[in-house]
């Protein structure tokens, strides 16, 4: 494995995958360090965008599926928090579209157990960030970023693991300074 990285880092596109992927991990930080939904989901699509770059550099097809369906999710949960009065119907059928593309696109270029991560974290982050309270969000992302911390580390790309951890830290850090330490109740 150690020697499939090291044959990897004297690769220039590689770099460039792993600079994206750092573009990625703070743009990461900053959305689960966001109060509100809209301020996270906007900070998550700029890195799933920088994601989905990172992974075309690598060529991983399981990878690049995950990223490029991540970014269409992002987007779409983004306009149905700042348009809140849509349908149910509607923000659900989006849902089940992209989780059955996950599914789909991932079978059609399959990458043995690659594509079972790939599926797994997709549907896990459809569901994650189809949550309305923030508190939830970063609930249902911690296990995600476990997950896609081992894939990363499968798919022999060290940089993108440790960002998943990081992101999964901050993850963890939001949860206990926006969710779960208690505010003072002011006296009056």
């Amino acid at each position: 494995m150690f020697d499939k990285i090291i044959e990897l880092s004297f690769n220039w596109v590689w770099w460039v995958s792993q600079g994206f992927a750092v573009i990625g991990l703070i743009f990461s930080i900053i959305s689960m360090q966001q109060k509100s939904r809209i301020s996270i989901l906007s900070w998550n699509l700029a890195a799933a965008v920088a994601m989905f770059i990172s992974c075309c550099c690598l060529w991983q097809f399981s990878a690049m599926i995950l990223m490029g369906v991540s970014s269409v999710r992002s987007v779409t949960a983004l306009i149905f928090a700042i348009k809140p009065n849509v349908k149910k119907w509607i923000f659900i059928t989006t849902n089940v579209v992209l989780a059955l593309s996950i599914i789909v696109f991932n079978i059609v270029f399959w990458n043995g157990y690659l594509s079972i991560f790939s599926i797994i974290i997709g549907i896990g982050s459809i569901i994650s960030f189809a949550q309305v309270k923030p508190k939830n969000i970063r609930l249902t992302i911690a296990p995600i970023q476990v997950i896609s911390t081992i894939y990363y580390i499968l798919m022999l790309a060290p940089i993108n693991a440790m960002i998943e951890l990081t992101a999964l830290i901050s993850a963890i850090v939001g949860m206990i300074r926006l969710d779960f330490k208690k505010q003072p109740v002011a006296a009056k």
